[in-house]
């Protein structure tokens, strides 16, 4: 099943661009500038507060518009490579302004890696992610820089550790960007309780869920999650390396799914955790899923990407091929 899947043209709706930096990529970035990364490899990732860490110090090379196209480009290259026909990107400006990093510079790179992906066949959107351990002022402070880039964004997102940082904290911000025709996503319920899973349903209403595992624990949400006609975006290689599962075989597809749950698969940071087919291979052999049940999470991703109606008619349609 696992090979079933990697055959299908696929949606990867959470690839974050600084998760999807390979060691060599960052050493070379930095060399361009004469810097030396910090970069462990091989050694467990650790917590997930720990992987953020690590992680930022991969991104030192990353200064201008070209080092911002060589990484976008090689995530979206190797998508491709695994058959992932569209790509919605996370980037998290916050990781990079502090260095003195120029908004426009990232702009300018990731849209020159998207008109080549684009130009092969590849569909691209982008999300603007905001870090949850920051205050909410600081993200506003954001989204004013983007305000003059409106239209290279399709939405905004939350990304970081969430213990300690609920999705109501950025409720204003939310609705802020609701009101600018932005579409809403948020990780929620990854290492936070079920309750972030609520608030991120419920309170800021968004779109779509990055995550959402923890909504299995309780049935009454996970029917207010398919009232909303919400999907959750799962990332079961990430969690079982962050020691979030005890193993692939508890992963709680089947009470999503069995509930009615809208749900599909990412791969987050493919650098760290490996690219979407791992993704489906871990589930596909660890709950043993069959060919219709892995169609219908490959169909979901399409469904519940943020395409136009001509875009993802042609998706399905080469879909519905090569199944």
């Amino acid at each position: 099943m696992s090979a079933y899947a990697a055959r299908l043209p696929k949606a990867d709706l959470r690839l974050r661009l600084e998760g999807a930096v390979e060691p060599e990529l960052a050493v070379a970035l930095a060399g361009r500038h004469g810097l030396s990364p910090e970069i462990e490899t091989g050694a467990p990732v650790g917590r997930v507060a720990d992987f953020a860490q690590r992680m930022k110090a991969r991104l030192v090379g990353l200064i201008e518009a070209g080092d911002f196209h060589a990484a976008a480009a090689a995530a979206l290259a190797r998508a491709f490579e695994s058959r992932v026909r569209h790509v919605e990107m996370a980037l998290t400006p916050q990781l990079h302004l502090g260095r003195g990093v120029a908004f426009a510079a990232m702009l300018e790179g990731i849209a020159a890696a998207f008109r080549e992906a684009r130009a092969r066949g590849q569909t691209t959107r982008l999300i603007l992610a905001f870090r949850r351990e920051d205050p909410e002022e600081e993200a506003f402070d954001v989204l004013r820089l983007a305000e003059p880039h409106l239209a290279d964004f399709i939405g905004i997102g939350l990304t970081g550790p969430e213990f300690g940082h609920p999705p109501q904290h950025f409720a204003r911000l939310f609705a802020r960007a609701r009101e600018m025709g932005l579409k809403l996503t948020c990780d929620a319920g990854q290492d936070g309780p079920p309750e972030y899973v609520r608030q991120a349903a419920v309170d800021l209403d968004v779109d779509r869920i990055d995550h959402g595992d923890a909504a299995a624990e309780f049935p009454a949400l996970m029917r207010e999650i398919v009232e909303r006609r919400e999907t959750l975006v799962l990332r079961p290689s990430a969690n079982l390396a962050l020691g979030l599962l005890d193993s692939a075989s508890a992963h709680p597809l089947r009470t999503l799914t069995g509930a009615g749950v809208s749900v599909t698969l990412a791969s987050g940071d493919p650098a760290w955790f490996g690219d979407l087919n791992a993704n489906y291979a871990l589930l596909a052999e660890e709950l043993a899923l069959s060919k219709s049940e892995i169609l219908k999470l490959v169909r979901t991703g399409f469904e519940a990407a943020f395409l136009t109606a001509e875009e993802r008619e042609a998706h399905l349609a080469a879909l519905a091929e090569a199944a």
